[in-house]
């Protein structure tokens, strides 16, 4: 185009093509029933009070430890987490009265720091279930993106910890049959 005019009128011309074929393929979406048949050997699936999350496909990052990654010498949630996880802020102790509290999205906040809330075994705590055996725990996942805890509304404004426990999750001993 040269700089003679101003304005410019183009002409398009409709050019339809005729299929004889279309090809349709599927989604890489799995549904809900698809996750809990592949619970008990997807390592990155975690079930959670809102449905099974498989962790490789997720919207946002989760971070996951599973039971071979647990140490059994821990005395409660709060010493697994503890350094475990880079972000994770651990305060408070198992043995004191009041527990403690864990931080996933930072102490950057002065006046509006909020601790995270557990989802065990789809019920959702907003104190530290510091009385959980830690022995117990099949997986655990750390959700802290607004992608992954917006389904908690406003209690996963600080992060949400996802715990699978051996005892709570009913699919765990379930066979699935591939053939």
């Amino acid at each position: 185009v040269e700089d003679v005019t101003r304005i410019l009128n183009p002409i398009m011309i409709p050019n339809v093509n005729e299929l004889d074929e279309v090809v349709v393929k599927a989604s890489k979406r799995r549904s809900q029933s698809d996750l809990e048949e592949d619970y008990a050997i997807n390592k990155n699936i975690i079930r959670t009070a809102y449905g099974y999350i498989d962790g490789a496909r997720a919207a946002g990052h989760v971070r996951m430890l599973n039971e071979d990654q647990i140490n059994p010498v821990n005395l409660c949630i709060l010493n697994l987490l503890q350094n475990r996880f880079p972000g994770v802020t651990v305060r408070g102790d198992c043995f004191s009265a009041a527990g403690g509290v864990v931080f996933i999205r930072g102490l950057n906040s002065i006046a509006n720091n909020r601790p995270a809330v557990f989802d065990v075994d789809g019920q959702i705590f907003d104190q530290t279930p510091v009385w959980l055996d830690v022995n117990n725990i099949k997986r655990l996942a750390i959700f802290n993106n607004l992608a992954m805890t917006a389904r908690y509304g406003g209690l996963g404004f600080g992060g949400v910890v996802v715990i699978n426990t051996l005892n709570g999750n009913p699919g765990i001993n379930k066979v699935v049959d591939r053939a």
